[in-house]
């Protein structure tokens, strides 16, 4: 994320934002802090629901499916398959819908030979400079999946 002015439309996009990328990189410390202490504060009505204390919840935490911050958020440039810089600033609706479909974009211009997965190339769209660096499907990277071994079930039929 390129710098901008601290508001609070800024900082919430940005939480809604680390859901759709692996990690954002805020060039701002400002803006970084402000972003931490939010996140940090979203688990704060559950545990209101709960009754749980802060002390409660540093205890607790480790039993619930909790997102570090720093593995979503970095004060240093990212590496990575595709870029999206912005200063974020003025976000409209057409830039959410663009940021939660930009791998679908990508994808299509693979599909229509507009693109090939090797190849680099550098766009802009409204507020935003995309550089695709390598288009690799990384999904199946990602899967888990371990099924029981089922030839030590034993059916039976009635």
């Amino acid at each position: 994320m390129k710098e901008c002015q601290l508001d609070d439309l800024t900082v919430k996009w940005l939480l809604v934002a680390q859901s759709i990328f692996n990690k954002i990189s805020i060039d701002n410390k400002g803006v970084y802090d402000k972003v931490k202490l939010m996140y940090e504060d979203l688990q704060r009505p559950a545990n209101i629901l709960l009754n749980y204390t802060d002390q409660q919840w540093k205890t607790y935490k480790k039993y619930f499916r909790v997102i570090e911050f720093d593995s979503c958020f970095s004060l240093n440039p990212i590496e990575d398959d595709v870029i999206i810089n912005s200063t974020f600033q003025n976000i409209s609706r057409i830039q959410l819908d663009f940021v939660s479909k930009v791998s679908n974009i990508l994808n299509s211009y693979v599909k229509t030979g507009q693109l090939t997965e090797d190849e680099q190339a550098s766009f802009e769209y409204e507020s935003f400079d995309v550089n695709v660096y390598n288009l690799k499907n990384r999904i199946t990277e990602n899967i888990i999946c371990k099924n029981p071994d089922i030839s030590v079930i034993k059916f039976e039929i009635l």
